[in-house]
């Protein structure tokens, strides 16, 4: 599975969850790490790109993205909308 990340509609990078290791990664775009106002997404997603997304830091990026969903009952109404679960 993978996931596009966006920040100000700009395109920054994927997440994606390993089907066989049950990982997470974080993977920079090229065209997001060219431009100069680039940035980190947090200090523990440093800005690197790798052909394959790295999954040996698949705590924190896991950590970093669960942070940023809402809880209790506004994370089910979310999920419901989204028809995910």
């Amino acid at each position: 599975m993978k996931l596009t990340v966006q920040a100000n509609g700009i395109y920054i990078g994927c997440l994606s969850l390993g089907a066989l290791s049950g990982l997470y990664a974080f993977d920079y775009s090229v065209e997001w790490l060219a431009k100069e106002q680039r940035f980190p997404l947090s200090p523990v997603l440093p800005l690197v790109h790798q052909s394959v997304p790295a999954e040996r830091h698949s705590a924190n990026v896991r950590q970093f993205f669960r942070n940023l969903l809402p809880e209790g009952q506004a994370l089910d109404d979310a999920a419901q909308a989204s028809k995910v679960s």
